[in-house]
């Protein structure tokens, strides 16, 4: 029998591909929200939190694709960092079972780290996502 944690895991999972980018973009809005609602209002906070996430997705894709030229063109960086990564979205979803951690982030952060660190595992999932939705 599977656990509400596992079937949330594998949501992520399946969903990662289509929500790595919105993900960051609820991140800067959970994690910063009221200052930009405080500085900005409501809709200039949400669409300052909208191109910073899309600034911040781009530019994460650029270092590991510049890293990865500069390693040589064998070089996977991506599954190294996902799995880097994957423990501390799990630690920030289900602080509960991680007894003497408080993850610093909030768990729409820890979902965020989640996709983000499948999509670098599976890389070629992603990829091919991609180009099966430009070849329709």
């Amino acid at each position: 029998m599977e656990t509400f944690g596992s079937t949330y895991a594998k949501a992520v999972d399946d969903l990662s591909t289509k929500i790595f980018i919105p993900a960051i973009i609820c991140s800067l809005i959970a994690e910063f929200g009221e200052y930009f609602v405080q500085n900005l209002g409501l809709v200039w906070g949400y669409i300052a939190a909208f191109f910073l996430g899309i600034i911040i997705g781009v530019v994460v894709v650029l270092f590991i694709v510049i890293a990865e030229r500069l390693l040589g063109y064998n070089a996977q960086i991506k599954p190294y960092l996902g799995t880097f990564l994957m423990p501390l979205g799990l630690i920030g979803l289900f602080p509960a079972y991680f007894s003497g951690i408080t993850p610093p982030y909030t768990q729409v952060t820890a979902v965020a780290l989640l996709a983000w660190s499948f999509v670098l595992i599976k890389p070629l999932d992603f990829f091919r996502y991609h180009l099966d939705m430009r070849s329709k």
